[in-house]
């Protein structure tokens, strides 16, 4: 019997238009939380849509962009309470095309994590973008890495 795609459900202030329009692997389904679970868009604690969630029985995790709940005691005890993964995605605000390039990014990989986590708990994913300035080279940089390599691998003193 194969088992049913992994079901992550998206906060309502995530970018929706990743449920739409992309297409996920065969193992994993997006939905909203509005689609889902309409009751729970108004509620203002976390930790009471994590119990929600995760009473149904058919959500695997929960996907938001709201890092504060990470902070929040109640939080972290209702989701160590669930089997669900929760998914954080860091330093983008509201800006849906970094958080949705850094799901479609991780997620795949994520949800096979949860797929095969054994025994299942609940786990925390932080995702983050580096800033652009962190990916900057000059071309002297890369040689003086190699040059100092090449000196270090020649070098029968060192």
């Amino acid at each position: 019997m194969q088992r049913p795609p992994l079901q992550f459900v998206l906060d309502h202030n995530f970018p929706y238009q990743v449920v739409y329009g992309l297409d996920w692997p065969p193992y994993l389904r997006l939905t909203g939380l509005k689609d889902i679970a309409p009751q729970l868009v108004d509620e203002p604690d976390d930790w009471r849509i994590l119990l929600q969630l995760a009473a149904r029985g058919d959500v695997d995790g929960y996907i938001t962009n709201d890092a504060a709940m990470l902070e929040l005691p109640e939080e972290m005890v209702a989701l160590s309470r669930t089997m669900l993964t929760l998914v954080v995605t860091m330093g983008v605000g509201h800006n849906p095309v970094r958080a949705t390039g850094l799901l479609m990014t991780y997620l795949p990989e994520i949800a096979k994590r949860t797929l095969y986590r054994s025994p299942r708990r609940s786990t925390i994913y932080r995702l983050s973008a580096a800033q652009l300035g962190q990916f900057q080279l000059r071309p002297n940089q890369r040689l003086d890495k190699s040059l100092s390599q090449d000196w270090h691998e020649g070098c029968a003193d060192c």
